[in-house]
């Protein structure tokens, strides 16, 4: 949430501490679920490079144990999302679909807003703002009775595809209600 609030040099001091804190605790699944986070926000800084390097310590973790379908799905999404950064947004979504397939056939109720965010990244490649905008609109739906960090990064994402689609009206006050919410969370940048 540093790096949505516009703090991404503590974000990544953070994240440092964070994983050298999951090493020592000496538990697969917590050391998995903090490369995870910090990968999300890696995610949000737009640094594929530094997603790639968590997610495949993560991968060596998830390989020699047993995961949670919650970190399987999570892991596969990440993975998605590089691919698609790195140009190949095809391959980024079957892992993306695997992700979604794997989680509802566990009926997980967490973590789907951040799922679907990333998902929706990976569909931006293909030109699919209309399942991408599906994605957003469940994402928002989950999140409207509470404050989250993703909430402001959310509907810019649905601005971004409104756009993208030539709704402008619509993007520009999808923009604006993701400022406000920014604003609302004493963002320093948005």
């Amino acid at each position: 949430s540093l790096a949505l609030l516009g703090y991404p040099d503590q974000a990544r001091e953070r994240a440092a501490v964070a994983i050298k804190l999951a090493r020592t605790l000496g538990h697969p699944g917590s050391l998995v679920a903090a490369l995870h986070a910090i990968a999300r926000s890696y995610c949000l800084l737009s640094e594929p490079d530094e997603v790639d390097r968590l997610i495949t310590q993560a991968q060596v973790i998830i390989d020699g144990s047993e995961m949670s379908p919650y970190r399987d799905g999570m892991q596969k999404v990440l993975r998605g999302w590089v691919l698609a950064e790195a140009g190949k947004p095809e391959l980024g979504l079957v892992q993306a679909d695997l992700a979604i397939e794997i989680w509802d056939r566990a009926a997980l109720i967490v973590g789907w807003p951040v799922l679907y965010l990333l998902h929706t990244h990976c569909l931006r490649g293909l030109d699919r703002q209309d399942r991408g905008l599906d994605n957003m609109e469940m994402a928002l739906a989950m999140t409207a009775s509470h404050t989250t960090y993703l909430r402001p990064e959310l509907l810019r994402m649905r601005g971004v595809l409104l756009e993208e689609g030539g709704d402008i009206d619509a993007a520009c006050e999808s923009f604006a209600l993701a400022m406000a919410s920014a604003r609302k969370m004493n963002a320093k940048t948005f």
